[in-house]
């Protein structure tokens, strides 16, 4: 399928306050040099491939949480992609 560039951006982590937690992307993304910038970044990280209804869409890079739409969350190592 094709892979989930969620554009919508998280203010701030609801674990430790800190900006702009990076995006989760889902899939088999194609590399390009916006992907490579934003990896870079820190503004996206990469996932697995599959995708269920239930993935959270954001990452904190410094607490290292999974956030969900609905303000879960969890510690990244807890879950799997």
């Amino acid at each position: 399928g094709k892979p989930s560039r969620r554009r919508r951006r998280m203010k701030r982590c609801p674990e430790c306050d800190t900006p702009r937690p990076a995006t989760i992307m889902f899939g088999m993304p194609r590399m390009d040099a916006q992907l490579e910038d934003d990896l870079e970044k820190g503004r996206i990280v990469l996932a697995g491939c599959v995708i269920s209804d239930d993935d959270p869409e954001w990452q904190c890079l410094e607490c290292g949480v999974n956030i969900w739409p609905d303000g879960r969350t969890q510690p990244k190592d807890d879950y799997e992609y």
